[in-house]
C-alpha cells in the first residue's frame, strides 16, 4: 500500500500520449484488481492536465482511497477532469472537486466496472464541455449486482456544475450502464443538487440505465435544462427509484421543468 499525506500536486501534465493516450496528469495507478491500494489524505491537486484521461489521477485495476483531498482546476482532454477510473475502486470522503473540466465527467469519470463511494463530498463549478456528459460525474456503472459492485453517493453536494453544448446531458451527473449486460447499480442518498445546468437534457441528472439507479432523500433546486428535464431526465429505457426527493424551482425550456 502507498500512502500520500499533506502533499500538493500542482501544474503537472501527461500530454504526449502513447498507445492508450496520456493518462493521469498528476498520478497514474495501475495494477491487478484490488492491488495496489493508494491512500491520499489532506492533500491537493491543482491545475494538473492530461491529453486523454484523468487530469489529476488515473486509476486502473487498483484501489484509490481519498480523505480530505481537494481537486481544483484540473483538466482532461477526454474523460475525468480530476479522476478517471477503469476496473477500479475509488472511495472518497470529505473531498472537494472545484472547477475541473473534461468531456465526459467534468470532475470524475467512473468507467467500466469502476466501483466505489463518495461520502460528504462537494462538487462545484465543474464542466463537461463540447456536448459533454456529466458536469461533475459520469458513472458507467457495473453489471455486477453484488453489494461490492456499486457506486454509492451519500451526503454530497452538487452545485453550479454544467454540461455544455446542444447535445449535452446531465449538468451534474450522467448515469448509464452503456453496453454492459445487466443492471448498473448506482445509489444516491441525501444528495443536494443546486443550480446545475445542461445544454440539452437533465439539468442536474441524466439517467440511461434500465434499472439499478436509486435516489433517496435528494433535493433538486434551481437546476436548468435547455430542452427537457430541468431536474432529472430519464432517457428511453431509463428507470430507477426516487424516494423522498424534493424538487423546487427547476426549469426546462421544453418538457418537464423538474422531471422528464
Amino acid at each position: 500500500e502507498v500512502s500520500i499525506t499533506n502533499s500538493q500536486f500542482n501544474s503537472n501534465s501527461a500530454d504526449a500520449g502513447g498507445v492508450n493516450g496520456a493518462r493521469g496528469g498528476g498520478i497514474a495507478i495501475s495494477g491487478i484488481i484490488g492491488t495496489p491500494t493508494v491512500s491520499i489524505a489532506g492533500s491537493s491537486f491543482t491545475a494538473n492536465s492530461t491529453g486523454a484521461t484523468g487530469g489529476a489521477i488515473a486509476v486502473f485495476s487498483a484501489t484509490l482511497n481519498l480523505d480530505d483531498v481537494t481537486f481544483a482546476s484540473n483538466n482532461a482532454d477526454t474523460d475525468g477532469g480530476a479522476i478517471f477510473a477503469l476496473t477500479a475502486a475509488v472511495n472518497a470522503d470529505a473531498s472537494t472537486f472545484t472547477g475541473n473540466t473534461s468531456i465526459e465527467g467534468g470532475a470524475v469519470h467512473m468507467n467500466t466496472d469502476a466501483v466505489g463511494s463518495f461520502t460528504g463530498c462537494t462538487f462545484d463549478a465543474n464542466i463537461a464541455g463540447v456536448d459533454g456528459r456529466g458536469g461533475a460525474i459520469y458513472a458507467l456503472g457495473t453489471a455486477n449486482t453484488d453489494p461490492l459492485g456499486t457506486i454509492e453517493i451519500t451526503n454530497t453536494v452538487f452545485s453550479n456544475n454544467e454540461s455544455q453544448g446542444s447535445g449535452a446531458r446531465g449538468g451534474a451527473a450522467y448515469f448509464t450502464n452503456g453496453t454492459t449486460v445487466g443492471p448498473a447499480v448506482v445509489n444516491v442518498t441525501n444528495a443536494d443538487f443546486t443550480s446545475n445546468s445542461s445544454g440539452e437534457r437533465g439539468g442536474a441528472v441524466y439517467v440511461l440505465i434500465t434499472q439499478g439507479v436509486t435516489m433517496t432523500g435528494c433535493t433538486f433546486d434551481q437546476n436548468t435544462a435547455a430542452t427537457d428535464g430541468g431536474g432529472v431526465f430519464l432517457s428511453s429505457g431509463g428507470g430507477g427509484l426516487f424516494d423522498g426527493c424534493t424538487f423546487t424551482n427547476n426549469s426546462a425550456d421544453d418538457d418537464g421543468g423538474a422531471f422528464a
